[in-house]
């Protein structure tokens, strides 16, 4: 299937929204697109609620991401999410590391 990513930057910050799976075969297109969003200014709204798959490599991406953002000074939440990704998440015991909304 594959993954979709759409990156707005505002004055306000960065909304961020996956789609599709965030699998070993998409992960790198998916941080391509992300990663410079968690560079700042503004806080990053990541939106994961189209994610139809999470596996390991979608799960450690979001955790880099975040741990970008952190050194940065960027807030980052995760503004929506998926029946996929909120299992994974609960399963990692991982979920309790993102600000969520």
């Amino acid at each position: 299937m594959g993954v979709d990513v759409s990156v707005v930057r505002s004055e306000t910050g960065v909304c961020a929204t996956v789609s599709g799976e965030l699998d070993t075969a998409t992960v790198a297109d998916a941080e391509s697109a992300l990663r410079p969003a968690v560079s700042g200014p503004g806080p990053v709204e990541l939106d994961l609620s189209g994610v139809t798959f999470c596996g390991s490599a979608g799960l450690s991406l979001l955790l880099e991401l975040r741990k970008a953002a952190v050194a940065a000074g960027v807030e980052f939440v995760i503004a929506g999410s998926s029946r996929a990704v909120d299992r994974l998440l609960d399963i990692t015991g991982t979920a309790g590391v993102f600000t969520r909304r």
